[in-house]
């Protein structure tokens, strides 16, 4: 919708591409850990327990490494803060497994019981994340006007205040019970996470 806008008003001109920006590349090592994927449904389910505990883990049934790649910011948020994840494990097909990992606020005071997220994927899987530039999507701008092309007549005059109002770009089941986190973004956005 806002595309449409800048378009109409702003004679928006672009197109659609990926960039490379920082992030995380899932790497297959020599021998991974994984157990073919069968027939059936396929995704991946965390356990949230009660109360926030420690240990963290997620079972995924025949998921690709695409797939799993994708959600993992999500399974596991506060060690990536929002980083895109890329599969460069080369793994085709569908896979199985478990994974077990530390929260990474009880990373301090699990002590030798703890494991990263980064170990957890080596060690249970023979998978790795690497450091690099990976491919995001963006939108090219080609064009634009600095002036808008003007309002219709009947937009004229200012909008009339209601009841508040507001656009929800994304709901996503929250995967751990953690107390909710409020994070302010540019431009009047807010990022919850935890709510009910």
């Amino acid at each position: 919708m806002l595309q449409a806008v800048l378009i109409d008003r702003f004679r928006l001109q672009g197109h659609p591409a990926t960039q490379p920006f920082p992030g995380y590349a899932l790497t297959a090592g020599p021998s991974p850990q994984l157990k073919p994927g069968s027939e059936g449904d396929s995704g991946c389910n965390a356990t949230v327990p009660p109360e926030p505990l420690p240990h963290r883990s997620v079972s995924c049934r025949n998921i690709t490494m695409a797939g799993f790649a994708k959600m993992l910011p999500d399974l596991a948020g506060n060690y990536f803060q929002l980083t895109a994840v890329a599969d460069a494990t080369g793994l085709t097909g569908s896979w199985s497994f478990t994974l077990r990992w530390t929260d990474r606020r009880f990373l301090a005071t699990a002590g030798t019981d703890g494991i990263p997220i980064y170990d957890a994927l080596s060690r249970q899987l023979g998978l790795r994340l690497e450091t690099r530039d990976v491919p995001v999507p963006v939108f090219v701008v080609e064009s634009v006007a600095r002036t808008p092309t003007p309002n219709l007549s009947n937009v004229s005059r200012p909008a009339e205040t209601g009841s508040p109002e507001f656009e929800v770009e994304t709901i996503k089941i929250s995967l751990s019970r953690d107390r909710p986190v409020v994070r302010r973004m540019p431009e009047g956005r807010l990022e919850l996470r935890g709510f009910t």
